[in-house]
């Protein structure tokens, strides 16, 4: 029984030490500081899957953040990341604001009303609520 506890411990002293030699990494957005409560930034074992922040703030063009940029290759805000062996600095990739560029022409009439707390749609002169029932 002596031999097992032995072995026990033997066994926990070199997994420890091998956790606290594991290489950790660092994830930072270019220009975005790291707002944090902690002591420590925060860091990943390679391999571990990161998801993107999906804020699209704008910078002082009044361009938004479509993309984060790291070896190359472009990765969507929101989107899942692999942390490499590295440590890892994204940079942001900005775009003209995404809107509609061309709208077509349409006889129809579209209106969304709110109306006493209900949200009235005004087709043609036609009043309907949410669900489709017409009103008027």
């Amino acid at each position: 029984m002596r031999h097992f506890f032995t072995l026990f411990l033997a066994l926990l002293l070199v997994g420890m030490s091998y956790a606290a030699e594991t290489q950790k990494v660092r994830l930072t957005y270019q220009g975005f500081p790291y707002k944090r409560t902690t002591c420590e930034y925060p860091s990943y074992v390679p391999g571990d899957t990161v998801i993107l922040a999906k804020g699209s703030p704008r910078n002082e063009n009044g361009e938004v953040i479509v993309a984060w940029s790291y070896n190359g290759e472009n990765y969507k805000a929101g989107s899942e990341f692999v942390m490499p062996d590295e440590d890892v600095v994204l940079v942001p990739v900005w775009a003209d604001d995404q809107g509609i560029v061309s709208v077509q022409k349409s006889e129809v009439s579209v209106q969304k009303v709110l109306r006493d707390g209900q949200l009235i749609i005004i087709r043609d002169g036609r009043e309907y609520n949410v669900l489709g029932g017409r009103l008027k």
